[in-house]
């Protein structure tokens, strides 16, 4: 019974754990390696793993979607990429989502 209870116990410690992990929001300082028409690469160091492809985000003031995570690169396709400039460090985090009402 006890070797029961324990084993549970240590079922919902895991549990809780990957489930607050998994609902984190990406976010990460990165720096702009180039900028050309809506595509923007960064340069995030060991950050860029907390991102995946499809991704909606925000860069600075830039509505993005990543396109491509690839090493410590990620490729965005960016609306008002024009106001990120190459060399510039920006903070990059997930968008935010609005929650749904209604019955």
């Amino acid at each position: 019974m006890m070797k029961k209870m324990v084993s549970l116990a240590m079922a919902l410690a895991f549990i809780a754990m990957t489930a607050s992990a998994s609902f984190a929001a990406a976010s990460a300082e990165c720096t702009v390696s180039s900028v050309s028409g809506d595509a923007v690469t960064l340069d995030c160091g060991g950050d860029a793993g907390n991102f995946s492809k499809g991704l909606n985000v925000t860069a600075d003031k830039a509505k993005c979607k990543v396109e491509s995570v690839s090493g410590s690169t990620v490729t965005l396709d960016c609306k008002k990429a024009d106001k990120l400039e190459a060399g510039s460090t920006v903070k990059v985090k997930e968008k935010k989502r609005k929650a749904i009402e209604g019955c």
